[in-house]
C-alpha cells in the first residue's frame, strides 16, 4: 500500500490555487495596506464606479511605466479589463434604476453598444498568434469600456 502525505482532489487543488493566485495578485496590486482597506468597503457604496475606475486606470499607470514581465503585462490587462466591466456593470445598474429611465431607448442604444463591442472583440489582433495577442485583446475592449462608461455617466448626469 503507497502512503501519501496529502489527499487532495483536483478541485482541492484547483481552488487553493486560485486563492494563492487572487492573493498574490491582489498583493502585488493592492499598494499599501492602508490602500487595501480605505478600498475594499467601498464596493458596497454608491461610488463603487469611480472606485473601479480609479483602480482601472492606477493600473494602467503600471503597466505604461513599470517594467513588467509578460506575464505581468497580460495578468495587469486582464484586470484591467476586469475592472472596466464592473465599472459598466454598476452603471448600467445606476442608470436602469434612474427615475427617468426610457427602457426601450436605453435597449437600442445598449444593444447597439454591444454590436459594435463584439465586433471589436472579434477582429484581428496586431498581435494575433503572438506573446501580446490577449493583453492587446484587452486593452482593446478596455478601451471600448471606458467609451462606454463615459456615456453611461454622461446619461447618469442628464438625469440628476
Amino acid at each position: 500500500m503507497k502512503k501519501t502525505l496529502f489527499r487532495l482532489s483536483l478541485p482541492a487543488l484547483a481552488c487553493a490555487a486560485a486563492i494563492f493566485t487572487g492573493s498574490a495578485l491582489g498583493a502585488f496590486f493592492a499598494g499599501t495596506p492602508a490602500e487595501a482597506r480605505e478600498h475594499a468597503p467601498a464596493a458596497c457604496r454608491d461610488d463603487a464606479p469611480d472606485v473601479f475606475a480609479h483602480a482601472r486606470e492606477r493600473l494602467e499607470k503600471i503597466l505604461e511605466t513599470e517594467p513588467l514581465s509578460q506575464l505581468k503585462m497580460t495578468m495587469a490587462a486582464a484586470e484591467i479589463f476586469r475592472l472596466a466591466e464592473a465599472e459598466i456593470d454598476w452603471l448600467e445598474c445606476d442608470v436602469e434604476n434612474a427615475p427617468a429611465f426610457d427602457e426601450a431607448e436605453y435597449a437600442r442604444e445598449r444593444d447597439a453598444w454591444r454590436a459594435r463591442f463584439d465586433a471589436a472583440l472579434n477582429a484581428p489582433s496586431d498581435f494575433d498568434g503572438g506573446t501580446m495577442e490577449h493583453a492587446d485583446r484587452a486593452l482593446r475592449a478596455a478601451e471600448l469600456l471606458r467609451e462606454r462608461a463615459s456615456a453611461l455617466r454622461a446619461r447618469l448626469e442628464k438625469t440628476r
